[in-house]
């Protein structure tokens, strides 16, 4: 059984949407806390090592990842954080607080008889391993061994270090050694959320990405919001989102008229006819956070108590379902 948010049943459509709305610009600052920092610290590597792997830089190369690149998307990441006044940066950084899973920087594996040596003293728990190859490579990289399987043809090592690393190339240089049959990044996949970035010589470009829906062999339903950063002046622009999101049906936001909107205090909603209507207004992970009713042809809603983001607002009216989004800014 597909798994899916209850909200989301009436409002996904089963092709893709993509919606631009006007363009949100904010001023904001590319320095964070220590806390921040560490936070993005692996999305910016992970974006930096993709970078270097799809532009195939010298650096695809070398098991330490470019500082100079990922100083660059540190910057940018930290600036759709410092990005408050934005109407989704709270949906990307507080509601879905998304990151990026992948590539995996820090767990890897190694198979290996288990005939030799330093593979015997890895089971045994005992260090360093006597093999000059693998203890220099356990002490340059800071690299731990964290467990050890057995198993008939191979046994298998596992290994885990604190620093980021490109692993691809890590994992080769121990695939080298003698007798070792692999070694490979441990699987790092969630599917859930993801971060990509396109890197130009002043700018970034940032792409939040939310899916959901069965997930097992690729999700079925995918929100992305993108974001373009200026690296020499932090001003950060939302491009708008793109995905199936919020769907709604062809001729219902002409029975509903909504002003402001953006707005920052209150929407101000206008019906085709009067009438009793039921009014219910949805955050993006379909979470139900104002339910009224009133009488009449408008509406007023408090945008004052919401955080900023985007919302979808839902009209019952007799028989007719309606619905439309709202942005708070």
């Amino acid at each position: 059984m597909k798994r899916l948010l209850p909200f989301l049943l009436f409002i996904c459509a089963a092709h893709t949407q993509a919606q631009v709305v006007p363009s949100f610009t904010a001023q904001s600052s590319c320095n964070g806390t220590d806390s921040v920092m560490k936070a993005y610290k692996k999305d910016a590597d992970r974006l930096t090592l993709r970078h270097t792997f799809d532009s195939t830089l010298t650096w695809k190369d070398s098991v330490k990842i470019n500082k100079t690149i990922s100083n660059k998307f540190m910057k940018a990441l930290v600036a759709v954080f410092n990005a408050t006044s934005l109407p989704v940066r709270d949906t990307v950084i507080k509601i879905y607080k998304i990151h990026a899973p992948q590539p995996e920087m820090n767990n890897f594996q190694v198979k290996a008889p288990s005939n030799l040596l330093w593979m015997g003293k890895l089971l045994a728990n005992q260090l360093p391993t006597n093999d000059p190859f693998v203890d220099n490579l356990l002490n340059k990289y800071l690299i731990q061994p964290v467990n050890y399987y057995q198993s008939t043809n191979y046994d298998v090592a596992i290994f885990k270090t604190d620093t980021n690393y490109n692993l691809t190339k890590l994992c080769a240089v121990w695939a080298a050694l003698n007798m070792v049959i692999g070694a490979e990044p441990l699987p790092n996949t969630d599917p859930t959320y993801n971060i990509t970035g396109t890197l130009s010589a002043n700018t970034v470009d940032l792409i939040y990405s939310y899916n959901y829906g069965t997930c097992e062999d690729g999700c079925d339903y995918s929100l992305k919001w993108h974001f373009k950063v200026n690296l020499a002046s932090c001003v950060v622009e939302y491009k708008g989102w793109s995905g199936n999101q919020l769907s709604i049906a062809k001729g219902e936001e002409n029975h509903i008229q909504v002003y402001p909107n953006p707005a920052q205090d209150s929407w101000h909603l206008s019906l085709k006819k009067a009438g009793t209507t039921q009014v219910e207004v949805y955050n993006l992970t379909g979470q139900l956070i104002l339910s009224a009713s009133f009488n009449g042809s408008t509406y007023t809603i408090d945008a004052s108590r919401f955080a900023k983001g985007m919302y979808v607002v839902k009209l019952i009216d007799g028989q007719s379902v309606y619905q439309t989004r709202l942005i708070k800014q």
